[in-house]
């Protein structure tokens, strides 16, 4: 085979396609992108549904995709969730930018050494162990970059810290879609939500998560303050994260109970 395109460039190309013909140009769209290395698709208008189609290629074992850009579509939580799923089991997309200019890690938040992906390989990128550690605060990410995390990190068995502290736009349905990710996850120490204006809702997900964890969990330390949550919600929260304590390790005063500070001042 004959070395793979090196990009394709569709910014701001959208087609004005009768409905009846547009699956069949997304499903086009999709074989091409999966012949490339590097895509670029921002600003065109793509739907949640028209970003299920063209993640439905990703796990075929001659997908070529290692970058991709769709900032600028009106995508929500569904259309992450559609590509987290897919990206499980792709073998070669390293970045991705869906609702900010940070690209998404997405070998670390897979919790996959460089080494063993397709796209090192390709690329000539220096391989190493999946670090244990990833910061992603203050990067502006939204509700469809938050679906794509939860959906990785549920299955990462090597992260142990993770931080999203300061991406305001996160949110009630982020925090909702984060407390998921908690109740599949077996090996995180650690997750700081601080300041993502998760709200009354978004930490009361995370309170349910707290208390369907099993005595096994990892969870050490969890980070909700400035919030903008009410009194009795804190309250709850202060219930919870001492009962998670107790529960986990009634012996091991490890639990840091960081949700516990008030939130006064936080943005509403």
């Amino acid at each position: 085979a004959g070395p793979l395109p090196t990009c394709l460039l569709g910014d701001r190309c959208t087609l004005e396609l009768p409905a009846s013909h547009r699956p069949t140009a997304l499903h086009a769209l999709a074989r091409m992108l999966s012949a490339c290395v590097v895509g670029r698709l921002r600003d065109n208008r793509l739907s949640d549904a028209d970003v299920a189609v063209l993640a439905m290629p990703m796990a075929a074992p001659d997908y070529g995709l290692v970058s991709l850009d769709l900032r600028g579509n009106a995508l929500s939580a569904i259309g992450g969730r559609a590509l987290g799923t897919a990206l499980r089991l792709n073998g070669t997309l390293a970045e991705l930018r869906i609702d900010s200019d940070f690209a998404l890690p997405i070998f670390p938040l897979k919790g996959i050494a460089l080494r063993a992906s397709r796209s090192a390989q390709q690329t000539g990128q220096q391989t190493g162990a999946p670090p244990t550690v990833l910061n992603l605060s203050v990067q502006g990410l939204g509700v469809a970059s938050v679906a794509i995390i939860s959906a990785l990190v549920a299955h990462n068995t090597c992260l142990l810290d993770l931080s999203l502290t300061g991406n305001w736009r996160i949110g009630a349905e982020g925090g909702a879609l984060m407390a998921e990710c908690l109740e599949s996850n077996r090996t995180l120490r650690t997750l700081d939500m601080y300041g993502c204006k998760l709200g009354d809702e978004g930490v009361r997900s995370m309170l349910r998560a707290l208390a369907t964890m099993p005595a096994r969990s990892t969870l050490r330390s969890l980070e909700l303050a400035e919030n903008g949550t009410s009194a009795a919600v804190e309250a709850e929260l202060a219930a919870a994260l001492e009962h998670h304590l107790r529960a986990v390790d009634g012996a091991n005063k490890a639990l840091t109970p960081t949700g516990l500070r008030r939130s006064q001042g936080a943005p509403k």
